[in-house]
């Protein structure tokens, strides 16, 4: 991959994201993040990274769908998908885990999605609780619910 940053025209990829991230201008400020990486192709995608002392996020433009992957910084090798962090999200709002939950109540997690064309709207949406299940202190309860998350939801797209 080649960066943008060695004076190359950004691709059509790049250029989706930056006028995204244009429009968040102000709570990417208020929330101080800075941009650490950018990286235009080979292909078709383009991604930029931001992080602040909390998390780091890579927005990723695949084929023109957006994608966010967070890693809170505590764990830096490991990084999740926006939808299922919001999955865990509603599922720490129950009080209960995974596994307590009815196949109906599951299946309305497996269901979660986030927009491709915008999915900076569900990450500032969601920043606090983001912060919240992602902390040192929560971050071993939401590894293991999104193993068992991850596990069950398998099973039910392959049924």
């Amino acid at each position: 991959m080649f960066s943008t940053k060695e004076n190359r025209t950004a691709s059509v990829f790049l250029k989706k994201i930056e006028k995204l991230l244009s429009k968040y201008s102000k709570p990417i400020e208020q929330k101080q993040f800075n941009e650490i990486d950018r990286m235009d192709g080979p292909g078709m995608g383009a991604l930029v990274s931001h992080s602040n002392s909390l998390l780091t996020w890579k927005i990723i433009n695949d084929r023109n769908q957006l994608f966010i992957e967070i890693h809170p910084n505590h764990t830096p090798k490991e990084s999740f998908g926006l939808a299922f962090l919001i999955s865990m999200i509603k599922l720490f709002s129950t009080g209960r885990h995974f596994v307590e939950l009815t196949k109906t109540e599951k299946i309305e997690l497996f269901k979660i999605k986030t927009d491709f064309n915008d999915p900076l709207r569900s990450f500032f949406k969601y920043y606090d609780d983001l912060n919240f299940i992602l902390s040192e202190e929560h971050y071993s309860r939401t590894k293991n619910e999104l193993n068992d998350f991850l596990k069950e939801r398998g099973k039910w797209m392959f049924q």
